[in-house]
Formats: structure tokens, sequence, C-alpha cells
């Protein structure tokens, strides 16, 4: 969506525009969180501007996909003549393998730390969930990972019993395969939540928000993952998990079976050629004369 302007008026070849996410969507989500901060009146401008020049964007290409139906939703509700898709992300399953055993008794937060509602989903782990977590289950640890944590989050992980900050790792997959629940309190945000594709190929149980979840197509609460809202639910649910072994092992495994249907990169790339077939079904087909200047005569020419 940012660099699409620099071709939004080209008209002589077809035109997809990968825009992944909805600024709107994100932006509108911020401003039901924020109220009176400089964050605020940043996103609420930039909402406003947004809802006009998002659609007006997309009507500029052949087709607009977004990697998650919300965001599609959100701009077809605006215009829907838009003609879009869905061209979700997708997990290497062979990379991010299925792990079953060897789980400690951890509980993980992962993201890049130096984006806003990661860090926002990192404070209200810290402040309000794993203290309490802690103080009912006192081996449990919190292991924070992620990139460019800054020194008040490094302060707050150090001020918080049984929490961990690992920064800037070079791979995610071995705290994948070590810690039992997945936790992921979003708010705010928009598109579809990568960690927890990666997280549901790996056989990391997943307890998340509406919003988090409402980015993977075909997702059921207390199948796939546990939907949580309140800091008592994310409580609540993780410690379930956390006491019930075999609970754990079904929700990874009918998880990893989601991934495995919708989410392969096979899989996305087949959704991606249909897609460019809708656009181009007329653009390469050839000219059944043949062109002046040209003689065929046995086979030479």
């Amino acid at each position: 969506m940012r660099t699409a302007e620099y071709v939004k008026d080209v008209t002589d070849t077809p035109k997809i525009l990968v825009a992944e996410d909805s600024r709107l969507l994100a932006d509108e989500r911020a401003t039901e969180k924020f109220s009176m901060t400089a964050e605020y009146f940043v996103r609420k401008i930039d909402a406003g501007k947004m809802k006009s020049y998002e659609p007006y964007l997309a009507s500029k290409f052949n087709i607009t996909t977004f990697v998650a139906q919300p965001d599609e939703h959100r701009l077809l509700a605006i215009n829907p003549t838009l003609k879009t898709a869905i061209l979700s992300n997708g997990v290497d399953t062979e990379e991010y393998s299925f792990s079953e055993g060897g789980r400690e008794n951890g509980i993980l937060f992962s993201g890049h730390l130096g984006i806003y509602h990661n860090r926002m989903m990192a404070e209200r782990i810290l402040k309000n969930i794993f203290p309490k977590i802690h103080a009912r289950s006192p081996q449990t640890k919190l292991y924070i990972v992620g990139k460019d944590p800054d020194a008040a989050l490094s302060a707050l992980v150090q001020a918080t019993p049984g929490a961990e900050l690992h920064g800037n790792v070079p791979d995610m997959k071995p705290y994948y395969k070590k810690a039992s629940v997945f936790i992921h309190p979003q708010e705010v945000g928009a598109g579809i939540q990568n960690k927890l594709l990666e997280c549901m190929a790996m056989g990391v149980p997943v307890v998340t928000s509406a919003v988090g979840a409402s980015g993977i197509q075909g997702i059921i609460d207390r199948m796939h993952v546990l939907v949580s809202e309140t800091d008592e639910e994310f409580v609540e649910a993780a410690l379930a998990l956390l006491a019930h072994e075999e609970e754990c092992r079904r929700l990874a495994a009918n998880a990893r079976k989601l991934i495995e249907q919708r989410y392969t990169w096979n899989v996305i790339f087949d959704s991606f050629d249909k897609i460019i077939s809708q656009v181009t079904s007329n653009f390469f087909i050839l000219p059944k004369r043949v062109p002046q200047g040209v003689l065929h005569t046995n086979g030479s020419h």
C-alpha cells in the first residue's frame, strides 16, 4: 500500500496490489484503546485520511489482496465494488516442524518489541497477567523474546519475578520448542499474526484474543486455540493448559492440522496463481496472424 502511489496510474499492464493489511483498520482499532495521548491523535488523524485514501488507491488496481478477511471486509464496507481477494501468509512446515515433547514449565511471548502493539502486549503480560500466574504457579517462567527491546522494557522484565528477556535472538524455533503455552493478548493492529502461525505449526498451545485470532481463517476457539479477552481470562486459560497436558496435545494437534490444510506455502502459492490468472486471463493471448515482415520457408525464417 505504501508504494502503490508510484504505479497507480499505469494502465497498460495488469496490476495486483498486495496490500497485506489495512492501515485504516489498524488505526481504528488503536483509537479504541488509546485516549488523549500523542499516539491516539496521530492514529485518529491517520484513520480519517485512510478512510478515503485506501479505497481510492485500491480502485486503481485490477485486484487488491489482503492477508486476512477483517482487513478485506473493512475496505469493502466503504466501497463494495472493489475487486479484492485473500492472499495470506504461510509457514514452511518442514522448517517449523511439529514438536510434541520436552517442553518446559514456561510461557512465551515473542514479537518485534519496537512495534507498539507488541510492546503493549509484552507490558500487559508483565504487569497484569504473569504476576497472577506466577503467584499460583511459582515454578512457571515467562520468556519475552523479540527484536529491539528498550531499556524500560528490560527494567520491567527484571522487576518481574520469573520473567526472562531474550532480545534479538537469531532463531525463534528453540523457544517455540520449549514453551508450554504461547500467550498473545492482542488488542490493536490488523492483518495476520505470523508468530501464531509458527506456534501452531510447531505445536505450541496458543492463548490469544479475538483480534489475534481474527486474521486466521478456519480458526475455532477451543478447537485450535483458546480465545480470551480479560486479564483474568488469560490467567485462567494459561493455568488450565499448564495443568492439563492432554488438552495441550489436543489443541496443538488440531492447530497443526489447520496449518497443513490452509497455510503451507504450496497452498498460498496456489491461491496466488489463481489471482494472477484472473488478472492476466486476456493479457497474454497471442495474435493468431503472422506478424508483418516474418516469412516461414521450409522451417527457416
